[in-house]
């Protein structure tokens, strides 16, 4: 009987953890963050917080350039796709990206990408303003972008 009710415990205990990061999960995923500002630590963002036409293989967007780090084996990255397709294809001066992770190693690593689907939101000089994990939904990412006419 003291077995079944440690295993019982134990079945409970190990629930609660999985729904809580189920819940943890639904929260965060597909929300964007602003990117934190650093006027007061440097007056001059440095090209490390910045994207640039050459390293995308295409020009940036007049207003703002919507970015996705993609992977050719993740399903969600292309339900991101419509998504930021659908959200910014009516909008003149937004461009969007994707890239292959693996083949931009080197800015996957510098904007510290973790997992596929992520979504960067940089403005007309390149400079990160927002960022997201997982699929984003349409209304944050529209919330996102009209904000870049009062940065």
């Amino acid at each position: 009987m003291n077995d079944v009710l440690t295993g019982l415990i134990a079945l409970l205990i190990a629930s609660a953890v999985a729904v809580a990061v189920v819940i943890y999960r639904r929260r965060v995923d597909g929300r964007f963050r602003r990117a934190p500002e650093r006027v007061a630590e440097r007056p001059r963002p440095s090209s490390d917080d910045r994207l640039s036409g050459a390293e995308l293989g295409d020009r940036l967007g007049p207003e703002a350039t919507v970015v996705q780090f993609s992977s050719s084996f993740c399903a969600p990255c292309r339900v991101a796709e419509r998504v930021i397709r659908d959200a910014v294809g009516g909008m003149a001066g937004v461009r969007y990206v994707d890239l292959d992770a693996e083949r931009h190693l080197d800015l996957a690593r510098r904007f510290k990408i973790l997992r596929t689907p992520t979504v960067l939101v940089a403005d007309a000089d390149g400079r990160i303003i927002a960022r997201t994990s997982g699929v984003p939904t349409k209304q944050s990412l529209l919330a996102v972008i009209p904000s870049l006419d009062s940065r």
